[in-house]
């Protein structure tokens, strides 16, 4: 026979781990942890108008957010030649144990010539949960500002 009030006790036992390894905030002990050489591969693709310049570069990076005012950190960062073929292939390699449990990780990509940034995603693309993809970005022409080109 069953002891109800021991099956309850559990039960009840099982609901607070799951509540507390639910949503955003995961906790250290049910997220699994990455570790291990990791590779993050994927495309990147643009709108072919405007037209790039011959020199355009372009980067691909994964961040470590660190909030609203403060300077995010790279974790790993790819330059290529912004090629006229698309989509580009690219590949970040990382090691796992860099990415720390209960943190934000965004994938970047840009197109710049120098100093100018010419393209850029406009959606968070965020670290996928293997830590490898396929993840493919998407990148949208920056606005010109009146007066700047």
């Amino acid at each position: 026979m069953i002891d109800r009030r021991a099956l309850c006790i559990a039960a009840f036992g099982l609901v607070l781990t799951l509540a507390a390894c639910g949503g955003d905030d995961v906790c250290d002990e049910c997220k699994p942890r990455l570790s291990g050489p990791l590779e993050l591969t994927g495309t990147v693709t643009w709108p072919s108008t405007p037209e790039l310049p011959p020199d355009a570069e372009l980067s691909v990076e994964l961040v470590r957010v660190q909030g609203a005012g403060a300077v995010n950190n790279v974790v790993v960062r790819t330059k290529m030649a912004a090629a006229t073929a698309q989509p580009v292939p690219y590949k970040l390699s990382y090691n796992g144990g860099s990415i720390e449990p209960n943190t934000l990780y965004y994938v970047i990509g840009r197109i710049k010539k120098g100093d100018k940034l010419l393209m850029i995603n406009d959606r968070g693309y965020g670290l996928p949960g293997n830590g490898t993809g396929p993840l493919d970005i998407a990148l949208v022409p920056v606005p010109t500002q009146p007066g700047k080109n």
